[in-house]
């Protein structure tokens, strides 16, 4: 198991961590997911962008081995190109025909070009198709932290946006006090609430557990990952 955390600097883009309390709560919690033990690798990325938000924490945790025999063309693929190779995951195949008077001939050529030699995807009866998820997907478990001092109630609605990605969203604070109406909301939007000292297995608040990938931001955290490990062995 190898585990790291992602600042700027690496393929992802960020915003510099902003010094307070809340950073604070996120690096102890980071060092608490350093020391643990965990089957697979671990990345945890420390505010990337997504959609022009930033959620204050996102553990990656993800299988090497799936992703070992990836090509090195693949780390190319651009946002954009992501965005079509979840559309081909939700749908399972795209008429090649289709896709053409949808964004041009040039446009598709250059497509299903870059996704055939990123090795995501084949043609079968003139139909783009994924090829199967184990070997094109190598993250296992996606899990956002949104960190607050005060104002939990705000905090809660920005963990549940993570969930667009995500397979865990937690809202996570220095100390969860008893408090009904934190746990009651908690539950109703499916975001887990953990503090700063407890294990991830052992929240405060257990979330609700979603299959990945939910969304082209799960793919992006997917290549980011892949594309780290394989600049640090280079």
């Amino acid at each position: 198991m190898s585990n790291s955390l992602v600042r700027p600097g690496s393929s992802a883009p960020f915003r510099r961590p902003r010094f307070g309390p809340e950073l604070e709560i996120v690096n102890r919690f980071h060092e608490s997911l350093r020391s643990a033990r965990w089957d697979n690798a671990v990345t945890v990325f420390v505010e990337p962008r997504l959609n022009g938000r930033y959620p204050d924490l996102v553990a990656v945790f993800w299988d090497q081995r799936r992703a070992a025999k990836w090509p090195s063309v693949r780390a190319t693929l651009t946002a954009h190109e992501l965005r079509y190779l979840h559309r081909l995951h939700m749908v399972h195949s795209i008429n090649i025909d289709e896709l053409v008077s949808c964004i041009g001939r040039a446009k598709t050529e250059r497509l299903v070009t870059r996704l055939l030699d990123a090795d995501v995807a084949t043609i079968r009866n003139w139909h783009l198709v994924r090829r199967p998820l184990r070997d094109v997907f190598a993250v296992t478990r996606i899990v956002a932290f949104e960190a607050k001092v005060n104002h939990w109630r705000a905090g809660l609605h920005q963990a549940f946006f993570n969930s667009w990605f995500s397979s865990e969203t937690y809202l996570l604070l220095s100390r969860c006090a008893d408090q009904p109406a934190l746990v009651e909301r908690a539950a109703e939007l499916g975001v887990g609430v953990i503090t700063a000292d407890e294990a991830l297995a052992r929240p405060s608040v257990k979330p609700r557990k979603d299959r990945i990938p939910k969304s082209y931001g799960s793919w992006l955290f997917n290549e980011w990952v892949w594309r780290r490990s394989s600049a640090a062995a280079a």
